[in-house]
């Protein structure tokens, strides 16, 4: 039996880290041209956007970590289910509408 578990939590800060720190890149905030995080941090406007994305990806890791501690594999394939069916309802509906 192969752990994976120290790969999937590096990877989970890797798409934090890259989420906080690339966060201008994933396209126009609010009108404005390009923000960086140090701007949002410094003028204490944190976009809501940006503030449910970081405790989204801070949740979904507290989860996976309580999942592994239960040692539950059937936790565990219910809760990608979850989010696989979740990412797709907001590309199909949510994503799709704010793009017209």
């Amino acid at each position: 039996q192969r752990r994976v578990r120290v790969p999937m939590l590096l990877s989970s800060l890797l798409a934090l880290l890259v989420t906080v720190l690339g966060y201008s890149d994933f396209g126009k905030v609010e009108g404005q041209d390009k923000v960086d995080v140090s701007e949002i941090i410094s003028t204490n406007l944190v976009p809501s956007v940006f503030l449910i994305i970081l405790l989204v990806q801070f949740m979904k890791m507290i989860i996976d970590r309580i999942i592994y501690l239960k040692m539950s594999m059937i936790a565990k394939y219910i809760y990608q289910v979850i989010l696989v069916v979740s990412l797709h309802v907001y590309l199909f509906f949510f994503f799709s509408r704010t793009l017209r």
